[in-house]
């Protein structure tokens, strides 16, 4: 019999696996699963139970009973209340393996997968500076200006000293944005992203100025200060709600944004603001892993559909590596237009062919251009709520014969994978990249084939 259920008391817990999430995972006396942060697996841990639900619980440490060896000293001073790291409390390459192997578990409990391919993992190069945009939070307080990311489960921001996930332009720039906005600006977002060669462009949404100052008075400061800081900031955007004032030259090269940009147009600039991967290195790598999929098998593809293109970070690469027709499709205009333009300037009319559909629109295969009957091969790479309907619909394409998966949400993949696998799919590769170091997020390239 399962000893009796009593939350307002301490527990000793083994720590057996990591979560998706990061949190360490063990069993209370009562049977339930409980999730615990900062804890590694292998662990004894004497835990309180913070939240607690039918079947499962969340708890804090009180005290680490038995370290395993796979701890390690994080890296960071802010680590204990910032929320943008979970993991750098475990050693690099054990929480690649832990992330990992809670990848599978989660395949394997929301999917109901028996047996899958062993998965390759794809370790970034570093631990640190690998951040390439990031959002930051700013707000005047009594006890100072505060510019840094939100605690852990909260909307409290945590003043971040240095943050060693940033790429070194981007701490560069958060350290300079930290003396100048002050003067002029109560609370903000900020969101700063590499531009290229050493600059960073900033898009700064105010939500309050400073007192009795005008927009104006706002522009004209953050005016002055590029005038005297533009060898760093290449730009910045500022939006008080009714459309962004650009200052300086707020623009990102094309290599940066993209992978597989002509050497002569690298520096055609992109507007600020638009989705990238964050991790650079790691997005050229998985870029040529769907490459290397499309490219595997008896039967090279003649014509593939991409779904959730963006402007084309993984469209272009394909075409010319494939030697494909690339229809890709995507949902938001600008992306579709700016898709397009790109399209022009790369000389790619032949090969390459942007489309606005909703992907989320029951119709979205009515386009003349889109029939997945037609196309040898789908690539999608759909935001985290994953694809449920449109694989819903491409399993009943009877021809379609291959399909691979990038996804930045494993239990979504997981759902989607079993819809496909139903209706006639086996998943005949997985991937794993460790787009995010110190984090508990990862990013999965599945590869789906008939059976």
């Amino acid at each position: 019999m399962a000893a009796p259920r009593n939350d307002h008391e301490t527990q000793r817990i083994d720590i057996t696996t990591l979560a998706n999430g990061g949190d360490g995972v063990g069993r209370l006396e009562d049977g339930r699963v409980i999730f615990v942060p900062g804890t590694v697996p292998g662990e004894e841990v004497r835990v309180r139970v913070t939240t607690s639900k039918r079947s499962h619980a969340f708890g804090e440490v009180e005290e680490i009973l038995s370290p395993s060896p796979d701890r390690v000293a994080p890296t960071c001073q802010h680590v204990d209340r910032c929320g943008g790291c979970q993991l750098r409390h475990i050693d690099f390459q054990a929480s690649l393996k832990a992330k990992a192997d809670a990848v599978i578990e989660a395949m394997r409990r929301i999917g109901k997968f028996d047996a899958l391919p062993k998965h390759k993992l794809h370790a970034s190069p570093s631990l640190d500076g690998w951040r390439t945009r990031a959002t930051l939070h700013a707000r005047a307080t009594r006890a100072g200006f505060l510019l840094g990311f939100h605690e852990a489960g909260s909307h409290r921001i945590v003043h971040v000293e240095h943050c060693p996930q940033l790429h070194p332009d981007l701490e560069a720039a958060r350290l300079l944005l930290l003396e100048i906005m002050p003067a002029v600006i109560d609370r903000a977002e900020v969101f700063i992203e590499s531009a290229g060669r050493g600059q960073v462009v900033a898009t700064i949404d105010v939500v309050a100025r400073a007192q009795k100052l005008s927009r104006r008075d706002c522009v004209q400061h953050f005016e002055e200060v590029h005038s005297q800081g533009a060898g760093l900031l290449r730009g910045i955007v500022l939006d008080f709600g009714q459309g962004g004032i650009e200052i300086g030259e707020p623009f990102i090269d094309a290599s940066v944004a993209l992978s597989g940009v002509p050497a002569e147009h690298a520096q055609h600039a992109l507007p600020a603001k638009l989705f990238r991967q964050a991790n650079a290195v790691l997005n050229q790598e998985l870029v040529g892993r769907v490459i290397d999929h499309a490219r595997a098998g008896k039967r090279k593809p003649a014509k593939i559909l991409e779904l959730f293109s963006g402007i084309g970070n993984i469209t272009f690469p394909l075409a010319d590596k494939t030697g494909a027709e690339v229809v890709a499709v995507e949902a938001v205009r600008q992306c579709v237009e700016l898709g397009d333009s790109l399209v022009e300037l790369f000389g790619k009319q032949e090969r390459v062919s942007f489309v606005k559909r909703d992907l989320f629109d029951a119709d979205w295969m009515s386009h003349r251009k889109i029939n997945p009957d037609e196309v040898d091969l789908v690539v999608l790479d759909p935001p985290r709520a994953g694809a449920i309907e449109v694989c819903k619909q491409l399993a009943g394409c009877a021809s379609l014969e291959k399909i691979i998966y990038v996804s930045c949400e494993p239990s979504r993949l997981a759902r989607d994978m079993a819809e496909l696998c139903e209706k006639g799919y086996a998943v005949t590769s997985l991937d794993l990249f460790d787009m995010f170091p110190g984090t508990s997020h990862i990013e999965v390239v599945a590869v789906l084939e008939r059976a």
